[in-house]
């Protein structure tokens, strides 16, 4: 790869990641890659994991069963063979005279005579493979007769052992003829046969046979190891008399009498258990496996496992940042077109298909300005057109009750030059004047206000000087644009609807000020008789419609919809009765821009 090329490829890589677009893509096809590829992977991994697990502990408890049941036979003919010989032992006429010989001192020579022969006795069936000794013990005499001691008076034996250990299991143990049990020895720790005869008087008298552990190895293992497998022997009461690795001898061993084969931990280390009873003195035979292989070879599978789930999870990461950078530069293309499509330039890279979906959104998007800009000048323009339609319809309406003023006038007046009438024709003649000035659907507040004085000039003239109208308008939005003929109109209804009804008495507050949309808050308010809340809602009722039939309230309403025409739907207008009498009329119309201005 070029050098110069991995500066770039390093910048669009960070673009990338910092582009929300490319994360949320990225994101999706990660899941997806995820979902289709490494959890069926981890799944296969966890079974084959499980299966191992499971095929290694059957291998290992057939292998177990399989030795245990071998070596748990060789033992059973090696310890049938000592109770063998014991039988004979015990049945021998010599042994039999032996038990009931009686002490004397010095000894007879009968009895040094039935000691020669059991002497001899007793070493023929002595087998220095496997036993430590073979002995021949008369209570009635206290003699020892063995293959350690030859023959002499237990007094003078320097071993205690063997008769302690079979009186204190005699203790326990009041009909047991024939026996095994471990003792310690001289020199070592043995395995102990004991045969006694039923009689009473010889009961405290036997033979055994005592079985060096150290050699019964060699019947069992090739080669003793400590760390691979053992045999144990475990005695009823749960201690072992026997192990192959001779690092258990003597220790307590809990057998689950329910499984015969299971797991424990020795010495913070794990162990597989195989057991089977040996059919004689009721003891069991087990083999101990540790589990240090096993685990290990378990601990290499889940590496593995781990790996291969890291390796799939980064290779999926990989995949998808190559699909999500193949898939997101033709929607990379297409957003920026869609945010601005004035910066696209046509270039001969990429393929034709991207360049035509382009270039299709781009006219598509040109059809749409231009609709769009259409639609706002045929909106514009219908609205000036009802604007005026309204203006027009109102401007009659007007004109006829300039006409009624000053048809009441006349009726009451002379022809002097000075009076009422005269006035009023000059107020008219101003106020014509000023409706022709206008050309458009808007003033400013300044010029409205001096129209609406005109207006209330002439109408002071009609009524007498009995109804005042006050003025509080802000300085701030002296020149802003309002309708036209929209305070006249407001004053002019609360002059007929309000006060007129009173004999023409009373005063008129008029209030312009900026509101909160940036537009403007318009009040007028009287102290009159008021309005019926049934006329206020037939007036809003009304408000909506396109054209309205000619009634009393027919100013007010084409003022509301030139309002709205103008202004849009955010202009808000509200009729309420003033408590103690009169009516408030507000308008508040929203910040609009100039160019929806007529």
């Amino acid at each position: 790869m070029n050098r110069s090329h991995t500066p770039q490829i390093k910048l669009a890589f960070i673009k990338n990641i910092r582009n929300r677009h490319f994360k949320k893509i990225f994101l999706k096809n990660w899941l997806t890659v995820f979902l289709s590829i490494v959890l069926p992977l981890t799944a296969c991994v966890l079974f084959v994991h499980y299966n191992n697990q499971r095929t290694l502990l059957k291998e290992i408890d057939a292998s177990a069963q399989r030795s245990t049941l071998n070596v748990t036979s060789t033992l059973e003919t090696l310890f049938q063979e000592a109770c063998d010989t014991l039988e004979r032992e015990v049945l021998d006429q010599n042994v039999s005279a032996f038990f009931s010989a009686k002490p004397s001192r010095p000894p007879s020579y009968s009895f040094i005579t039935l000691v020669n022969q059991l002497r001899t006795r007793v070493n023929a069936d002595y087998h220095d493979s496997l036993y430590y000794s073979l002995d021949c013990y008369s209570a009635s005499c206290n003699f020892l007769v063995s293959t350690t001691f030859q023959g002499q008076f237990y007094q003078w034996v320097s071993d205690n052992s063997l008769t302690n250990t079979f009186f204190q299991y005699r203790s326990t143990h009041p009909d047991a003829l024939l026996f095994a049990v471990r003792r310690e020895a001289l020199d070592a720790d043995v395995i102990t046969i004991y045969r006694s005869q039923p009689f009473p008087s010889y009961q405290d008298s036997f033979v055994s046979i005592s079985i060096d552990p150290a050699k019964l190895v060699h019947y069992i293992v090739d080669a003793p190891n400590t760390k691979s497998s053992s045999f144990l022997l475990i005695d009823p009461e749960g201690l072992v008399v026997f192990d192959s690795s001779q690092t258990l001898t003597a220790a307590e061993f809990e057998i689950q009498e329910d499984a015969h084969s299971f797991t424990l931990e020795l010495g913070d280390q794990p162990m597989r258990v195989f057991w089977t009873s040996l059919g004689l003195f009721d003891w069991k035979c087990a083999q101990v496996i540790p589990l240090d292989e096993y685990q290990d070879g378990i601990h290499r599978l889940q590496n593995l496992a781990l790996w291969v789930i890291l390796l799939a999870v980064l290779l999926s990461t990989v995949i998808s940042y190559g699909v999500t950078t193949r898939l997101f530069h033709p929607i990379e293309a297409i957003l920026n077109v869609v945010e601005n499509p004035y910066s696209y330039q046509d270039t001969n890279e990429g393929d034709d298909e991207l360049k035509y979906i382009l270039l299709q959104i781009l006219e598509l998007f040109q059809k749409n300005i231009t609709l769009e800009n259409e639609t706002l000048k045929r909106i514009v323009t219908l609205r000036r057109l009802r604007a005026n339609a309204l203006q027009k319809q109102m401007s009659p309406h007007f004109l006829n009750n300039i006409l009624n003023i000053i048809n009441w006038t006349a009726i009451e007046e002379t022809g002097n030059e000075d009076s009422l009438t005269s006035q009023q024709l000059i107020l008219l003649s101003d106020i014509i004047r000023t409706m022709k000035e206008q050309t458009g659907n808007l003033t400013t507040v300044t010029a409205e206000i001096e129209y609406t004085k005109k207006f209330m000039e002439l109408e002071c003239l009609r009524f007498g000087p009995y109804i005042h109208c006050s003025y509080d308008i802000a300085g701030s939005i002296l020149q802003a644009p309002i309708p036209a003929i929209s305070l006249q109109t407001l004053v002019e209804n609360a002059i007929t609807h309000g006060l007129q009804p009173k004999n023409a008495v009373g005063s008129i507050n008029l209030k312009i000020a900026p509101n909160e949309m940036g537009g403007l808050f318009i009040s007028v308010e009287d102290d009159g008789v008021g309005m019926e809340q049934d006329k206020i809602d037939q007036i809003f009722s009304e408000l909506g419609q396109e054209f309205v039939s000619a009634q009393e309230h027919i100013g007010l309403i084409n003022l509301f919809q030139r309002f709205r025409l103008i202004y849009g739907d955010d202009c808000a207008f509200q009729i309420e009765n003033i408590l103690g009498g009169g009516l408030r009329v507000t308008i508040n119309t929203p910040l609009v821009s100039p160019e929806i201005f007529p």
